[in-house]
């Protein structure tokens, strides 16, 4: 039996072609151009298009019939849909915050904060799509008025796939309308969003799918009627794909988002409101705290002028650094999420000597994506127990310079699976359990095939360089 993993992430649409024996055949990956998408927007029909061009190109790997598809994509994403499910607007991401300014006043509201948090397990934050229609109601815009539907980029997918209307509990968890306890949709919170239940649509399991539309069939080739899951966020499917759904396994990955996750049995919430909580599958959660991550790195290559093929040359002159030789980085370039979860915070160097250069600057980037996210661990593991184990995963993998720093940060031996993209395998494992070919996505167990062990030497002047980037970072909270 073979099936197709089939992901649509902010710059890349991304397929493999999978077996039932766990062998990936093949794999298509399809950039998105600038007109397609960017950090903030994609375009709805470019997406479908690129999501098509993945599936043909995947397909001609298949040595037997290919049997269902899983879909996923990127958590927190609105799209506005009018009487006959047609688009408004373009799909906003995760890094949309144009309406974040109407949430001042709501976040003066400790009451309010601390119960949304405790209902939902999201944060007042501009990313989520409940605030995005708030600020849109509160500045009286035409196009919420055009709304009849309020969408996402993963359910449009499906819907175009396969003409019907669902969406994943999963995904739903992202939007801040859904009751994290009940898990389903919540009266009071679309309310608030200034919308009607019948706006949203009809939820669904994980693994719940529809059949392959002779549309599409004809586009990719496939056979018409083949199980298409209802689609998953990409960051809970990293979860299934890196075999992390037992207890004691935390992810830690880190790509144009970074975060860090374990999977729990109830919802896991605590008092304080720097890690989410949402809903995975089977009524398992799945805490935990992301971050802008190497989209930082990403803005400093761009800004500063650097292809790709010079990161191994950069990281080479890295190295030759001592851990505290050059300046702190504070990678909030696109605002804060984790942990402080400030929409309106910038980026800086900190630190600056006319002796620094483009070694310092790097080396100071990757050191600041990686504390970002140590912090928001530190605040994980406060609520939820340490990990026995944690599974790195993401474009990190690709620079040894860069895998082994985390490892002395955290001063743990993090694993790897060698899986390239741990969310796109998580979508073909759902199809395989669609189709019959796996019990239960929970029993996928991938060897693991990397260990990287810190330096002790090296984690104890990491952890001294943190305590003074922790002093930076609240002094620096209203820049």
């Amino acid at each position: 039996m073979q099936v197709v993993g089939l992901e649509v992430s902010t710059s890349s649409a991304k397929a493999i072609l999978f077996s039932q024996s766990g062998e990936i055949i093949g794999e298509c990956t399809q950039e998105l151009s600038a007109s397609v998408s960017e950090v903030t927007w994609q375009a709805p029909e470019g997406i479908f298009s690129a999501a098509v061009q993945c599936l043909q190109g995947v397909a001609k790997y298949a040595t037997a019939p290919i049997q269902g598809i899983g879909l996923a994509g990127i958590w927190h994403s609105m799209l506005l849909l009018d009487e006959a499910r047609e688009p408004l607007e373009p799909i906003r991401t995760w890094a949309d915050l144009s309406t974040a300014s109407f949430l001042q006043d709501i976040k003066q509201d400790d009451s309010l904060v601390r119960d949304f948090h405790q209902k939902t397990g999201c944060i007042v934050h501009g990313m989520y799509p409940l605030w995005k229609l708030y600020g849109l109601n509160k500045a009286q815009s035409p196009l919420f008025a055009k709304t009849r539907y309020v969408s996402s980029q993963i359910e449009y997918l499906f819907q175009r796939f396969t003409g019907d209307v669902r969406v994943s509990a999963c995904t739903a968890s992202g939007t801040g309308l859904f009751n994290i306890h009940s898990a389903t949709w919540d009266q009071e919170l679309a309310h608030l969003a200034g919308i009607c239940l019948d706006m949203l649509s009809p939820l669904a399991e994980a693994d719940h799918w529809a059949p392959l539309s002779a549309e599409v069939a004809a586009l990719t080739g496939l056979e018409a009627g083949i199980p298409v899951t209802v689609g998953c966020a990409d960051g809970a499917l990293n979860q299934i794909g890196s075999g992390a759904m037992g207890s004691g396994v935390m992810t830690l990955s880190v790509g144009t988002s970074g975060a860090v996750r374990v999977v729990t049995p109830k919802p896991l919430l605590g008092a304080g409101r720097g890690t989410w909580c949402y809903y995975l599958l089977n009524e398992q959660r799945l805490a935990g705290a992301a971050t802008h991550g190497a989209s930082n790195l990403e803005w400093y290559m761009r800004q500063f002028g650097y292809t790709e093929q010079e990161h191994s040359r950069l990281a080479a002159a890295a190295t030759e650094l001592d851990v505290d030789d050059g300046p702190f980085f504070l990678p909030f370039i696109f605002g804060e999420r984790a942990p402080g979860w400030n929409e309106g915070r910038g980026g800086s160097f900190v630190g600056l000597r006319s002796n620094h250069g483009e070694a310092h600057l790097y080396k100071a980037v990757l050191e600041g994506i990686l504390f970002v996210l140590y912090h928001s661990y530190l605040q994980l593991v406060e609520i939820a127990t340490e990990p026995e184990q944690i599974r790195m995963s993401g474009g990190i993998l690709k620079s040894r310079y860069w895998s082994q720093m985390a490892a002395d940060i955290w001063g743990m031996s993090l694993f790897t699976t060698g899986n390239v993209h741990e969310s796109t395998l998580g979508a073909a494992l759902l199809a395989l359990q669609a189709c019959g070919g796996l019990t239960d996505v929970k029993d996928f167990d991938p060897p693991l095939v990397g260990r990287i062990d810190p330096d002790e030497r090296m984690h104890a002047l990491y952890q001294e360089r943190f305590a003074r980037y922790l002093e930076l970072y609240d002094a620096l909270a209203r820049w």
